[in-house]
């Protein structure tokens, strides 16, 4: 039987993981996560949930250990200048928006995952226009893949 870690609140996770990734980085990847942890980490609802990082991926929870949870929230990925908002479910490698300004990434994804929390489709509810809305945007003009359309 496992022993059961102690919980830590939200704060004390962000605190973990921007003192994991801060700077001097020892990799292209590390460096790409910086800006993408910085922007989540202003950003009021990422800030209430648990961050996780899994293969360059910046995933939010409502709790503290997300294994075997699932949510259906997007997560983004850093990759070189690239940040990639994926859609739930992340196995479908369904990229719904991409851009070079990690906090815009952050804000569509906080914007979803606001929708998420509502009960509601974001397809299908409400003026978005405060954020860029990700349906079926691209900013590459790129397929979900990076095929061309």
């Amino acid at each position: 039987m496992d022993a059961e870690r102690p919980r830590r609140s939200r704060d004390e996770a962000w605190a973990d993981l921007l003192d994991a990734y801060r700077p001097p980085h020892e990799s292209a990847w590390d460096e790409a996560l910086w800006p993408l942890l910085k922007a989540a980490a202003s950003d009021s609802l990422f800030r209430s949930m648990y961050p996780w990082l899994s293969m360059h991926q910046l995933y939010a929870s409502k709790f503290d250990d997300m294994r075997d949870r699932h949510e259906p929230f997007p997560t983004i990925a850093a990759g070189g200048d690239v940040y990639s908002v994926i859609a739930y479910p992340l196995l479908s490698g369904h990229v719904l928006f991409e851009t070079n300004d990690p906090a815009e990434a952050v804000a569509v994804a906080a914007r979803l995952m606001r929708d998420v929390l509502a009960g509601r489709s974001a397809e299908s509810e409400g003026d978005h226009s405060d954020v860029p809305h990700p349906y079926p945007i691209n900013r590459r003009g790129e397929g979900s893949r990076g095929e061309s359309r």
